[in-house]
Order: structure tokens, then C-alpha cells, then sequence
């Protein structure tokens, strides 16, 4: 295998393994959509939630206390009480959102296992074409999957957004940030595998052998064939002239 081919499977690896990496981080945070503020009475309060938990945050202090997570309250979205309309709505959106994101941590597990196998097999035979487009299709999926889960989130939790209170509008952190990283690392690493697949990827080189020996055999069968009606002709034009 040449080198700049190993490149590409290394750099489609190396970018799926950074995009589950990211989404991985994504998952565990709990700052997918987030807001502070000020009320008059000096109260700083606030808002924050991902796919997993919903959090708030009520207290004297200054804004910079917001980002120390261990102020927060946080609770898992199926023991929220839903105190806001659209809550149920962001709830089960954030149940989805979880479920997409999972699913595509797991279709990159068979791309990276045959990107590997790839990478160190020179010959894999002749499934190896079938194993190639099911690592594609897998990273693919992962693509898709990873951008349904923060769409949806998105989608379903702008109606709680706006009940949560006058001064408080969550917008998107640096959660959905770590998901828009995962799903660019995700596009790479699939642009870097049909790359190499485009280039050698389908070319085994067992499957020619084995096709370039059918054609072979079905050269000399042919020759075979038109030799045999030769010899048949020769025979049959002798035979006439010995009858003479």
C-alpha cells in the first residue's frame, strides 16, 4: 500500500476519532443552552441544560460565579418538575437528542474497526469492497445522527426558552459548540476515506487476480472451442477427398 494511502486512513482515523472525542464532551455536559442575568435586587439567576440534565442557579455574587458548575442545581430532565410551558416538549426533545448522539458514537465503531483493518491488511479479499462501504455508510449515519441531536433540542426547547422568565433567554453554548466540532471532525474523516477508497480502495488485489485468471481460463477455453471446429472442418474436408 502506498504511503500517501496510509495518509488517508490515518487522517480519516485520526479526524473520526477526534469527532467522537467531541461529541463524547458534548454529551457530558450539561451547557448545551445556557443564560444568566441580574434582577434588581442584586440576585444573580440562571438557566442552563443538554441532553441530560436541566440546572439553575439563584444567588448573590457575581456573574463569573455562573461558570463554577458546583453553584448550580442540577436535576435529570425525567425528575424535572416541569414548572414552564414547553418544558415536557424540551424534555423529551433532550431524551432524543441523547439517543441520536449515542448512535452515532456507535456507527463510528465499525468505520474505525475496518479503517484499521484497512491500514494494516493489504489484502482483505474480496469482501473487502463490501466492508469499505459499510465503514462509509457507518460514518455517514454518525454524520446525520450527530446533526439530528442538537436540531432537535434546538427545535423543541424554543417554546421553554421563552417561558423561562423576561430577562433569561438560553442560547447555545459551548456544548452545542463541542457537537458542531464533532460533526466537522465527522465530514473530514469521511471526505479522507472516500479518498482513499476512490483511489485504491476497490482495487484488491485478489479480486484481479482471481478475474484476470477467469479471463484467462475463458481465452483459452474460447481458443479451445474455435480449434476443436478447426480440427472437425479439417477432418470432415479429408475424409471427402479420401471418398473421392
Amino acid at each position: 500500500m502506498a504511503m500517501n494511502n496510509r495518509i488517508a486512513l490515518g487522517c480519516a482515523f485520526g479526524w473520526g476519532l477526534a469527532g467522537v472525542i467531541f461529541v463524547s464532551v458534548a454529551l457530558g455536559t450539561n451547557f448545551w443552552f445556557y443564560d444568566g442575568t441580574k434582577s434588581s435586587s442584586g440576585v444573580w439567576s440562571g438557566v442552563a441544560y443538554g441532553v441530560v440534565e436541566l440546572g439553575s442557579y439563584a444567588n448573590e455574587g457575581s456573574r463569573q460565579d455562573l461558570q463554577d458548575k458546583g453553584a448550580w442545581n442540577f436535576n435529570k430532565w425525567k425528575d424535572a418538575v416541569d414548572s414552564s410551558d414547553g418544558q415536557n416538549d424540551c424534555k423529551k426533545a433532550a431524551e432524543n437528542g441523547l439517543a441520536w448522539g449515542i448512535l452515532g458514537l456507535l456507527a463510528t465503531a465499525p468505520a474505525a474497526v475496518i479503517c484499521l483493518l484497512s491500514c494494516l491488511c493489504q489484502r482483505a479479499g474480496c469482501l473487502a469492497k463490501a466492508l469499505n462501504m459499510l465503514a462509509i455508510g457507518s460514518l455517514i449515519f454518525a454524520v446525520i445522527a450527530w446533526i439530528i441531536s442538537p436540531s432537535v433540542l434546538a427545535g423543541q426547547c424554543s417554546d421553554f426558552n421563552k417561558s423561562i422568565g423576561s430577562n433569561i433567554r438560553p442560547s447555545a453554548s459551548w456544548g452545542i459548540a463541542c457537537m458542531v466540532c464533532g460533526i466537522l471532525c465527522a465530514v473530514i474523516s469521511l471526505a479522507a476515506y472516500l479518498a482513499w477508497f476512490c483511489t485504491s480502495g476497490d482495487q484488491d488485489p485478489s479480486c484481479q487476480q482471481k478475474e484476470g485468471h477467469f479471463n484467462e481460463n475463458h481465452s483459452h477455453g474460447g481458443h479451445s472451442h474455435a480449434q476443436y471446429h478447426k480440427d472437425q472442418g479439417f477432418h470432415q474436408t479429408t475424409g471427402t477427398m479420401a471418398q473421392a
